[in-house]
């Protein structure tokens, strides 16, 4: 992906589901969810919160991230790029747009699961102030890997928003993107 586009966050929909069961595939292998399980996200869980992300241009959906809102928490629950668009700057500016989500529905923290081997994944959410706060062992059953507990505590406060306000920023420049969120 090119520096300098525009790239826009919506809500996920059925259309979607294909493109995204495409890009779980091709991020997670024999990891990856089974499109009927996208769907059941979408159509009977009530917490859930689903986006994709459309880099324009007429490219095909690029990133998607999965969030279940709980009371004073949300969940990021997957997140992946399309590995053609890795290292653009795209899942970080989903990570950013789950913290917005956070915010606006009153989290005071957002969680997730993230596997041990996934350095570049995990330096993200540290980034963001992220701690480790458990394990859950053997938790991946393509490959019986650890999940590491990944929890940003205080979202809300004019400190964490602050910084991540000033990240948002340095992301902005770094990767040239100019991200725009669409409502649904």
């Amino acid at each position: 992906m090119s520096a300098g586009r525009g790239i826009a966050i919506r809500p996920m929909t059925a259309i979607d589901v294909a493109r995204v069961g495409e890009i779980d595939k091709r991020a997670f292998g024999q990891g990856a969810w089974p499109e009927r399980a996208f769907v059941r996200e979408l159509q009977t869980n009530r917490v859930a919160r689903y986006f994709v992300l459309d880099p324009g241009g007429g490219r095909p959906l690029a990133a998607y991230l999965g969030c279940w809102v709980l009371p004073g928490e949300l969940h990021i629950v997957t997140v992946a790029v399309d590995p053609e668009d890795q290292r653009g700057g795209l899942g970080e500016a989903l990570v950013q747009h789950a913290l917005d989500v956070g915010y606006e529905t009153g989290a005071d923290s957002v969680t997730l699961e993230c596997r041990e081997s996934n350095a570049a994944a995990q330096a993200l959410y540290r980034k963001y102030q992220f701690r480790q706060v458990g394990r859950r062992r053997r938790y991946y059953r393509d490959t019986n890997e650890d999940a590491i507990i990944l929890t940003a505590h205080d979202i809300s406060g004019p400190d964490y928003r602050a910084s991540v306000e000033r990240l948002r920023a340095q992301h902005r420049s770094r990767h040239g993107l100019s991200v725009t969120v669409a409502v649904g």
